[in-house]
């Protein structure tokens, strides 16, 4: 059982430590590994990562793709984009058209 333990938790901490880190990167470095990427996961606080994507296609059906702000290495920084979903569009007179 210990070992399992610990061979979970090292796979935990392998997992996160692969993960780019946006607080060490500039913004410009930020945004060319989400274009290069295509869509990337990377940590951005102590216990928070997000997923970021070049194009909208990489987003679900009922998602859009917004603009992001982060802190890089170089201060706050927007990035294109997160995948976000439209909390409006259920509602009669919002959202899209169907």
């Amino acid at each position: 059982m210990r070992t399992a333990l610990t061979l979970a938790f090292c796979l935990v901490a392998a997992t996160a430590a692969a993960r780019p880190d946006v607080r060490t990167l500039n913004c410009g470095a930020v945004q060319a590994a989400i274009d290069r990427a295509g869509a990337i996961v990377m940590t951005t606080g102590r216990h928070t990562y997000q997923r970021f994507v070049a194009r909208r296609g990489l987003c679900m059906a009922d998602q859009r793709r917004v603009p992001a702000r982060i802190t890089a290495r170089d201060g706050a920084c927007t990035v294109n984009g997160v995948c976000a979903a439209d909390l409006f569009d259920d509602l009669p007179g919002f959202g899209r058209s169907r």
